[in-house]
């Protein structure tokens, strides 16, 4: 999943990969790859090259407050009108009608149901993804056609979890 960011007001596209107990990062040309445990909501222990490092990151609306050994960064996500950052377009050539998680991680809740009218932006699911809760928020005024998960279910960026109609 791509992370469009803003550290110190430059532009960042960060490409992030979570496989089971493994973490890549890609920007640019440079390739990061870590061994991953999740201590606690915010604490994690990346594993690289026999190096362990603690890591905390604490997003807060728009802002990612990440603090490492070697130094304190802080990201600008881009933000919806509410301050929900993910709701990615999930189906060929980014159908804007189906919503898949930004990156893998566990359905914590499902606002919606089959049939409900929903506004642009409005939460329609919220997934943990590296311990934190995204909200998948709808990109326009649509139908709810088909709820493709359940609460507590474990997704990968490729499974469809909710179908919109947009309405007229």
């Amino acid at each position: 999943m791509d992370f469009e960011l803003t550290h110190n007001d430059e532009p960042l596209t960060i490409r992030a990969e979570v496989k089971k107990d493994r973490l890549v990062l890609l920007d640019g040309e440079n390739k990061h790859e870590f061994a991953y445990v999740s201590l606690d909501a915010a604490t994690h222990l990346l594993t690289a090259n026999g190096r362990n490092q603690r890591v905390i990151a604490v997003k807060d609306r728009e802002t990612v407050y990440v603090s490492t050994p070697s130094g304190e960064f802080t990201f600008k996500l881009p933000a919806t009108a509410n301050g929900d950052t993910f709701g990615e377009a999930g189906g060929a050539g980014g159908d804007k009608s189906k919503l898949v998680p930004p990156m893998p991680g566990k359905v914590v809740k499902v606002l919606v149901t089959v049939g409900q009218k929903v506004r642009p932006k409005e939460k329609l699911v919220i997934v943990e993804a590296m311990k934190m809760e995204n909200p998948l928020v709808a990109p326009y005024d649509a139908e709810v056609v088909k709820v493709n998960c359940t609460e507590g279910q474990l997704v990968d960026t490729e499974h469809i979890l909710i179908e919109l109609k947009e309405l007229e």
